[in-house]
């Protein structure tokens, strides 16, 4: 009885290793059926997205990019300011007989954008054949005319700056514009297609907005403003007379000279010197 007994314990544990390892070699089968399953299905996948990537590509050709119904015809260009269209064409890149949709309209815009007379750009598609370019251009309010401070010639003599102290340089063989002169900057401060930071430049543009809205244009010339050392303005009146502005303050400033001009005109006198640099009393002469 205990050699049968034996006999069985042995094969209860033969069975179980085979049975352990049937089942291991089962898992092992499953497991390869799953991997190249994946596999399978991955590049069935990847198939079907090419082969939509190369039908969608063959629609769009068809519909838009080689449609002979968005032929460019037209391009319309709308500008604020005196740059000429073939300028701008050719700053664009752009040409007609193309296809309207090819077009990149953000190429387009940043092209035109980083030229430094053009503030803002509107680039956009009217279907089926027009590109409209609308422009907003910097116009320059005056003239710079630095100095270099080792007394060096100057390669560039004259900018241009706008309202807002945007830096230009005059185009390749151009006729200068007949604009104020702004002296007494330094060739070093003068960045081009930059905002110039100088307060006392900034000042004289504010300078010559105010003489206009003040209606001081018939009292002062207008042609020329010096900037002086610790933030002082000269401006000379249409008969020589010399006045002298703080960069601040300077609607107060403006005020207190008007006081000034309408006092010379009533009694007569030519004003030869204006000290507005005191925060009271005003030091004049007169001719």
């Amino acid at each position: 009885m205990k050699r049968k007994s034996s006999n069985s314990r042995s094969r209860r544990r033969n069975e179980k290793v085979l049975h352990v390892a049937v089942n291991k070699k089962r898992q092992s089968k499953q497991n390869q059926i799953l991997v190249w399953g994946g596999l399978v299905g991955l590049i069935f996948l990847s198939a079907t997205a090419y082969g939509t990537h190369v039908l969608m590509k063959k629609v769009l050709d068809v519909v838009f990019y080689e449609n002979p119904d968005f032929a460019l015809e037209q391009i319309e260009i709308t500008n604020s300011g005196t740059l000429s269209r073939p300028e701008i064409m050719d700053w664009a890149g752009i040409k007609k007989g193309g296809n309207l949709m090819k077009v990149d309209l953000r190429k387009v815009h940043d092209r035109l954008r980083s030229m430094p007379y053009i503030a803002g750009v509107k680039v956009e598609r009217q279907l089926p054949s027009i590109l409209r370019i609308i422009i907003k251009e910097r116009m320059p309010v005056a003239k710079l005319m630095p100095y270099s401070p080792k007394g060096n010639l100057l390669a560039q003599y004259v900018y241009y700056i706008d309202a807002g102290g945007y830096v230009m340089k005059p185009k390749e063989g151009e006729k200068l514009k007949r604009l104020p002169i702004i002296t007494g900057v330094s060739i070093d401060e003068v960045q081009v297609g930059e905002m110039m930071e100088k307060e006392e430049v900034l000042s004289a543009l504010n300078l010559l907005r105010a003489s206009l809205f003040y209606g001081l244009k018939g009292d002062l010339d207008l042609r020329q403003l010096e900037i002086q050392p610790r933030g002082i303005l000269m401006v000379r009146t249409n008969h020589r007379g010399l006045i002298r502005f703080r960069i601040d303050h300077l609607d107060q400033q403006i005020k207190r000279l008007q006081t000034v001009f309408n006092y010379s005109k009533t009694n007569h006198k030519i004003i030869r010197t204006v000290d507005l640099t005191p925060s009271r009393n005003v030091p004049v002469t007169f001719f």
